[in-house]
């Protein structure tokens, strides 16, 4: 489950970057 998690703090990281 904190693999999950991990991913998808990540993904959201990457997200927000790209929305910048």
């Amino acid at each position: 489950m904190g693999q999950i998690y991990v991913s998808f703090y990540v993904l959201y990281q990457i997200f927000s970057y790209a929305l910048k």
